[in-house]
Formats: C-alpha cells, structure tokens, sequence
C-alpha cells in the first residue's frame, strides 16, 4: 500500500472549489471521498488542524474551511475542559490531604513536594523557608506566571 497522499493523483483544482454552496456539493463530496481513502488522511487532518494558516481554503482532509473552524473549535473546548476537571480534581486532592492533616503537598506545576502551613492555609513557593519572608519564584515545573506565597513567622 502506497503511503503517498491521494490527492496527488488528481487535479488539484478539484479540492478548492469556486465555493461551498449546494452548486458545489458534488465536487466537494468527491474530493471528500479522496481525502477518506487517503493512506495518510490521519496525518493530513492533524497538520490541517494545527496549522490554519496554511489552508484557509479548499477541501483538506475532507472538511471544508468551515468545518475546521467547527473541529478546532470543538478540540480548544474539549482541552479546556480537560483543564477544568483536572485542577478541580487536583485541588480536590489538595483539600482531602489538608483535612487529614497534611504538611506537605505536592506542587501542581511540577509535582515537587512543597510545604504547608495551616495557620496560613497556603503553599508556600518552592524558595520560601518558614520564617522567612515570602518569595517570588517561578516553579521550576513553570507553566505557568510566579506567585507570591505567605510564609508563616
């Protein structure tokens, strides 16, 4: 099985037609129908999605302009929530291991093991030292922005 994409054994002109109305569903459908039996039709939908800019017309990997924007949109929402359920899951965690009386938690960014002072009821940051006054450093995991952290004294 040749792993060469399908669509260089037609005309190219028949993946960007003049327009996405009715008048052009059965051009379109063909050149759906070449991206489906593509050997590479994975790989074309995956490029297609990350890179936009690339292919703001025509029919790639058998979806139209529109439909990308459907599918990129569909996949910035699954990834959010994602996001959601797994910081919800995590603080959940956080809140459970305090209950029980936890003085150290691990770091979210980067799983390192920071301390926890329950008299403040915070994480300190990975530099701060009890006693001492809070700092401000990135954790090292560092996805994301510094913040400040209250040190008990």
């Amino acid at each position: 099985m040749s792993r060469e994409p399908a669509c260089r054994s037609v005309p190219p002109e028949l993946f960007f037609p003049l327009g996405y109305g009715r008048e052009f569903a059965r051009q379109i459908e063909e050149a759906k129908a070449v991206c489906r039996a593509c050997p590479v039709y994975s790989r074309c939908r995956d490029y297609v999605l990350a890179n936009p800019e690339l292919a703001p017309e025509g029919i790639w990997a058998a979806t139209t302009p529109k439909e990308r924007r459907r599918l990129r949109e569909q996949v910035a929402l699954d990834e959010a929530a994602a996001r959601l359920r797994e910081r919800a899951e995590w603080e959940a965690a956080q809140a459970e291991a305090i209950r029980q009386g936890a003085q150290e938690l691990p770091c979210r960014e980067c799983g390192r093991v920071v301390g926890f002072w329950p008299g403040e009821g915070v994480l300190a940051s990975h530099s701060a030292v009890e006693g001492q006054p809070p700092t401000v450093e990135p954790c090292p995991g560092g996805r994301r922005q510094p913040r400040l952290a209250v040190v008990s004294s």
